[in-house]
């Protein structure tokens, strides 16, 4: 009876799980606060720190992942487009938002280094905290900047670099862990680390390969000879492979997605392949966001609740004040400069993983990994909330006479 009843009870907590949504997504939208507050709420109201109607939340990791994988192939097929319609100005434009994303890392990662080093026992572990509190989320960054029409602005394609540019920063980070922080250390060899990033870099070549030659006159003659039904399942194999592979080089899935997309953008095939895919991404994305309230356990912080909240606002405000500084310092204007550093300032799902890792190999106590779970989440949480903020601002300070 328990194995019959098991489904019914799946059942019941996604219908509660949609009951909650429900009105969380009509009073955030009545707000004007976004769709991702309204997510993010329903997952707090259901997660553990609420009515505990999802008592194990990382079950739905893999498939909230996935939603991040298929967002960012999307990116990556619409920004294919774009660059190949622009021309030859935008590729030079990119080589410097490249360029930002890498100071930016440098930058955020040197200052909150720095922040981290009064709670850190060692400098390298304050070294990997700043690298990781650096990065921002790929996920909560894109959905703010397309609902506020930013996508195709310098502003958005300042920060679709940036946020690539630390998608390709995960493999360093978490090879030096072990170096730095001394657990497996002996294990630890240039050489590997170096053939692996060559291995690395040829597997995305060829991916790019592929994907840009042989894949679009397949799904052509699919077209034509398969009908709908097989171009779906060509493109899910694209999708599902390119992440794999990236994932089997050691760099995230959503990187290889973004290559993957961004190669197949010269088929023809492109509206079609995006009409496929969007609706699935975006219920998929949507898991992501509840995932991330769910994650939201308050109990273990509650006696440290006025440190976690310094921490939550010293972390953005540090981040948003360095990225202003270098979207100024790159040609962007000020309210451009204001608008990319908020839409990153929050710290990125990369913050769940180095958690999850250090507290596994005892770097960190279990408190510290629940106080540093709820800083990474509600640093997610509250972004559509700062972009609102920025939105209400003047245009231009008023002048005194």
């Amino acid at each position: 009876m328990d194995d019959l009843q098991h489904p019914i009870h799946t059942l019941s907590a996604v219908g509660a799980l949609l009951m909650v949504l429900v009105p969380c997504l009509v009073l955030s939208h009545f707000l004007k606060l976004g769709s991702v507050v309204g997510l993010i709420c329903a997952g707090v109201i259901c997660g553990v720190s609420g009515l505990g109607l999802v008592e194990h939340p990382e079950s739905l990791e893999s498939i909230a992942e996935f939603g991040v994988v298929l967002f960012l192939f999307l990116v990556g097929l619409q920004l294919g487009s774009s660059v190949r319609h622009e021309g030859h100005g935008q590729h030079g434009s990119w080589k410097r938002w490249a360029l930002l994303g890498v100071v930016q890392m440098l930058a955020c990662g040197a200052v909150l280094t720095l922040y981290s080093m009064p709670f850190s026992r060692t400098f390298n572990g304050s070294l990997i905290t700043g690298l990781t509190l650096a990065m921002s989320s790929t996920a909560i960054a894109l959905q703010a900047i397309r609902e506020n029409g930013a996508h195709g602005t310098r502003t958005g394609s300042a920060a679709l670099a940036i946020l690539l540019v630390q998608d390709l920063a995960v493999v360093p980070i978490l090879a030096l862990m072990p170096l730095l922080l001394g657990t497996g250390a002996g294990e630890w060899h240039l050489g590997d680390n170096l053939r692996s990033t060559a291995t690395g870099a040829l597997l995305i070549g060829g991916l790019a390969a592929t994907c840009r030659f042989l894949i679009p006159p397949l799904l052509e003659w699919l077209r034509t000879s398969g009908g709908g039904a097989a171009v779906a399942a060509m493109v899910a194999l694209v999708v599902v492979g390119a992440s794999w592979l990236a994932n089997y080089a050691g760099l995230s899935m959503s990187l290889g997605a973004f290559v993957a997309g961004a190669a197949l953008s010269s088929s023809r095939s492109t509206d079609i392949v995006e009409k496929l895919v969007k609706p699935h991404q975006s219920l998929l994305l949507a898991v992501f966001f509840v995932a991330v309230g769910l994650s939201i356990n308050l109990e273990p912080v509650v006696d440290s609740w006025a440190s976690v909240l310094l921490h939550i606002f010293g972390i953005i405000a540090l981040k948003i004040v360095v990225l202003f500084g270098l979207g100024l310092a790159f040609g962007m204007g000020r309210k451009q400069s204001l608008h990319l550093a908020v839409y990153l300032s929050q710290v990125g799902e990369f913050g769940f993983v180095i958690t999850t890792v250090s507290a596994d190999n005892g770097w960190i106590t279990p408190d510290r990994a629940a106080a540093a779970t709820v800083v990474i989440a509600v640093s997610m949480a509250i972004t559509p909330l700062l972009v609102l903020l920025v939105r209400m601002l003047p245009d231009q300070p008023p002048r005194h006479k």
